[in-house]
């Protein structure tokens, strides 16, 4: 009875393995191949090109991995672009005139200042009119910034002392002028000083004044009276520091009519197809007619099934004047990875006589980092409906190696080639799913009928032994 009661159960505690298969090249739809650009190390790092946004399935790039020649997959990891490099251009010298006496003040009336035909101050002259009584003292110094092509946010000052036991910390001014007549205060109050301990050393020396930004024109810097025995020897610019720019790709996606009857409410609205899972970022609403205003949203989804989400909103205008086209700032946002955008605007704005809008879009590209793990070459697969996103192992690899001082080899993009073919863009039809609870039920029912059967047989048996 015992062994009867072990068989029972054994036969029904069932268990099915299906052990997880790795994911091969040919699983996924199309591929590229990697070169490496200069000397190989551990790591590789390269920029998605344009092709993978436009077949990958999923809105995260999950579905790529990267082989190596025996087509086993490597770690890898996906990330955004550095942010762009800040860099502060060179100072610039500029060329300083000493303004005397009253001059400082009556710029407008007592100074004549001559500028050849690029604004530059070439020449100084003061009021023949004014009395002489012997030459006056330095008040000011005229700078002259009327060439710039950037912007300054400071000035740093060199000069000389006639006497070297004159030590000072004095509270001097700034002004602008975008033409020598027409002066406002830039800076109220900035300190220099010159101050040394016994034996000539500096305990404090500050020569350069911090201005609000301030492109081409002239500066006149005040030079107070306990500057008398200190004579300006050179004036630099400090330029503002410069971002370069960033590399951001940029596409014109024309935009096709909403139907009526697919809109909620009364409003105009034009979809837009990307044709890929873009991380857009910038954005802007170009209209085919010279002047155009109009107010919008702009939506997005993943994928057609999906509902629309608010993205942005805002007034969108295209205005020609004089030949130069006049558009607002491109709109910026989250970077978002959806394939479907849509301009909506209410019915009182002008939109039908605006024409059918394009949307031009701009992303920044992904960056992979990969270990070269295995033999090259490495082939970049991408688009597979059924893969799921590769565990991130790489992660603290990767900066245990930053750390350690290795630099990733920039790595080269081939052409595009087939893998597993375009079918491997949708997925497969989901097989019947096995009505597990019927067959189990079923089991029992059919074992219990059996066991019934042998423990009637096993009685019969035995009552035929004891007659």
């Amino acid at each position: 009875m015992r062994r009867a009661a072990g068989a029972l159960w054994a036969l029904l505690v069932l268990a099915v393995a299906s052990p997880v298969q790795a994911l091969a090249p040919e699983d996924f739809a199309y591929g590229i191949k990697l070169e490496p650009e200069g000397a190989p190390t551990a790591l590789w790092r390269v920029q998605l090109p344009e092709p993978v946004y436009r077949a990958v399935t999923r809105t995260d790039l999950g579905d790529l991995r990267v082989f190596n020649a025996a087509g086993a997959s490597v770690p890898h990891m996906l990330s955004a672009l550095p942010d762009p490099a800040e860099h502060r251009p060179p100072p610039v010298n500029l060329p300083f005139f000493a303004l005397r006496g009253e001059d400082a003040r009556r710029m407008d009336t007592s100074v004549r200042v001559l500028t050849d035909e690029r604004g530059s101050i070439v020449e100084i002259q003061s009021d023949p009119n004014a009395p002489a009584a012997g030459e006056p003292r330095v008040t000011a110094y005229l700078i002259d910034a009327g060439t710039l092509s950037g912007e300054l946010t400071g000035l740093a000052m060199d000069w000389e002392r006639r006497r070297d036991d004159r030590h000072f910390a004095v509270s001097v001014s700034v002004d602008f002028s975008p033409d020598l007549v027409r002066w406002r205060p830039w800076v109220p109050d900035a300190t220099v000083a010159d101050m040394r301990a016994v034996g000539g050393e500096h305990i404090l020396f500050r020569n350069e004044i911090p201005l609000p930004p301030v492109g081409a024109g002239y500066l006149r810097l005040s030079w107070p009276e306990p500057l008398e025995a200190v004579t300006l020897t050179g004036v630099r610019g400090l330029p503002r520091a410069v971002r370069d720019a960033p590399d951001r790709h940029w596409q014109t996606v024309p935009g096709v009519p909403v139907p009526d009857a697919q809109m909620e409410s009364p409003r105009v609205a034009y979809q837009f197809d990307t044709g890929g899972r873009f991380p857009v970022d910038r954005l802007r609403v170009i209209f085919p007619v010279e002047n155009a205003v109009v107010h919008g949203t702009l939506k997005t989804r993943a994928d057609p099934a999906d509902p629309w989400q608010s993205r942005a909103r805002g007034t969108f205008y295209q205005v020609h004047r004089e030949g130069l086209v006049l558009q607002g700032e491109p709109v910026a946002l989250a970077p978002t990875p959806h394939r479907y955008w849509l301009f909506e605007a209410g019915p009182g704005e002008l939109v039908h006589s605006a024409g059918t809008p394009s949307l031009e879009v701009g992303w920044r590209p992904r960056v992979l980092t990969f270990i070269a793990q295995g033999a090259p070459p490495f082939t970049l697969a991408y688009g597979s409906a059924g893969a799921a996103p590769a565990p991130a192992t790489v992660n603290e690899l990767l900066r245990i190696l930053g750390d350690e001082g290795v630099t990733p080899v920039r790595g080269v993009a081939g052409e595009v080639f087939s893998l597993g073919g375009e079918g491997r863009l949708h997925p497969a039809p989901e097989p019947r799913p096995i009505p597990w609870r019927t067959v189990w039920l079923w089991s029992v029912l059919v074992l219990g009928a059996l066991l019934m059967v042998w423990m009637v047989r096993a009685a019969y048996r035995q009552l035929q032994a004891d007659a």
